[in-house]
């Protein structure tokens, strides 16, 4: 079985349509991608910059809170929308290659990671596929010191999405990071990241200027954000919550916790540098970028219905990331005792699932699937030396990929999936 692991990134598509037909021959599903249903929710905007380019009416009648390169290169590309979601796999694939083409990485993982829902996004007409090309080509010069790489990697992402406030506290980690361990003097650390920063700015920089050249206007983005979509910093409510409710906190509530637990880790190895001498820099600039979602899903993103903060779009901002297969392949499975971590991790689920909101009795029974699917994860963790292992990991694996496909399915009917 083994020997399939190097086909999987092939077949998994393959599958996905597949079943997909047949589901829709047979009628349980109800629509087929076209021109016109791949152009739902924020797809709809990145279309209308590529063909009207930026328009800016406030208070409502503006595309400007959206970074051009995608629109540019659908532009250029001359392709449908059909025709795009193609071009995005291509470049998800090639960025999935150009990280992880030397790992050893096993069946198991391979399709636990390739049924997460969220990989849609890589198939939509959505920034998330250059995303993970150009952020893989960043991870790998910074595990191969090649500036040529880093320089491309970070322009070219700050031109796909405002990276800066993700990216400059990741470069500051990893380059103080190898400075605690006496890997680069205090100099070369402070040059680089001054260089690295000021390479992210450029791109947003530029971003600035090529709407102002086409609205007339500055800072066009920063008021579609902060008008718009209301991210701006505001302390954070809990519980939190999603568009959908329960319906998608068990994927967005995932994604939070995952972010939480890596930004968690890397705090540890910041207070205690020799523990991650070993390891490499995508790694710990992963771990750095994961960690930044916490702080912007928490403190700059939006308030729900209830004036609780919420953290629709967190299970996007994650698993639709090269960030998240790196730290995932890098660290699962993890090796948890009963004795040792037992106690720590339940109290830590405990208060994951109380700070999602599990417990609010305004939310029962809905919240009852975001309780069980964490508690599935969770055995997924725990039970990876027990016989029957092999079951779970399976279990698991089906249930992601059916939910992939029916997230697939109610995007393509304009219901929110992230």
């Amino acid at each position: 079985m083994e020997a399939l692991k190097k086909y999987v990134p092939i077949l998994h598509p393959l599958l996905f349509v597949l079943i997909y037909l047949l589901l829709y021959a047979i009628g349980e599903f109800k629509v087929l991608p076209n021109n016109d249903n791949l152009l739902n929710w924020d797809t709809s905007m990145y279309f209308s910059i590529k063909e009207k380019g930026y328009f800016f009416n406030p208070p409502t009648d503006l595309n400007t809170g959206f970074f051009p390169f995608f629109p540019l290169v659908w532009k250029i590309s001359s392709l449908s929308a059909k025709g795009i979601i193609l071009l995005n796999y291509v470049f998800f694939l090639l960025g999935f290659f150009t990280y992880f083409r030397k790992e050893n990485l096993s069946l198991a993982k391979l399709c636990l990671y390739f049924s997460f829902p969220s990989l849609i996004f890589f198939a939509l007409p959505y920034t998330e596929a250059l995303f993970f090309f150009f952020s893989a080509i960043l991870l790998v010069g910074l595990d191969r010191k090649d500036y040529r790489l880093i320089g491309i990697g970070l322009f070219v992402s700050s031109l796909i999405r405002p990276t800066i406030v993700f990216f400059f506290p990741a470069i500051v980690f990893v380059e103080v990071m190898a400075l605690l361990n006496k890997k680069q003097k205090a100099l070369k650390t402070i040059l680089h990241i001054i260089a690295y920063s000021s390479i992210a700015v450029l791109g947003i920089f530029l971003v600035n200027a090529y709407q102002f050249q086409q609205t007339g206007e500055w800072n066009t983005y920063y008021y579609h954000q902060t008008t718009l979509f209301k991210h701006y910093f505001q302390w954070p409510a809990f519980p939190l919550e999603t568009w959908r409710g329960s319906w998608l906190m068990w994927l967005d509530g995932l994604a939070f916790a995952v972010a939480l637990s890596a930004g968690i880790l890397g705090l540890r190895y910041f207070f205690r540098p020799k523990w991650a001498i070993n390891i490499p820099s995508s790694v710990l600039f992963s771990l750095a970028y994961l960690g930044m979602v916490i702080v912007y899903l928490l403190f700059f993103h939006s308030k729900g219905a209830s004036g609780h903060t919420s953290i629709l779009s967190a299970n996007r901002y994650v698993f639709a990331t090269i960030f998240f297969p790196v730290v995932f392949f890098y660290y699962f499975p993890l090796n948890l005792t009963i004795k040792v971590h037992g106690l720590y991790f339940s109290l830590y689920l405990l208060l994951l699932l109380a700070v999602l909101g599990s417990f609010a009795t305004f939310n029962f029974p809905n919240h009852l699937r975001t309780v069980i699917y964490f508690l599935m994860i969770s055995g997924l963790l725990w039970a990876n030396k027990w016989r029957y292992y092999q079951w779970i990991w399976i279990g698991i694996v089906v249930l992601h990929f059916g939910l992939q496909l029916i997230c697939y399915q109610n995007f393509l009917q304009n219901v929110w999936v992230g």
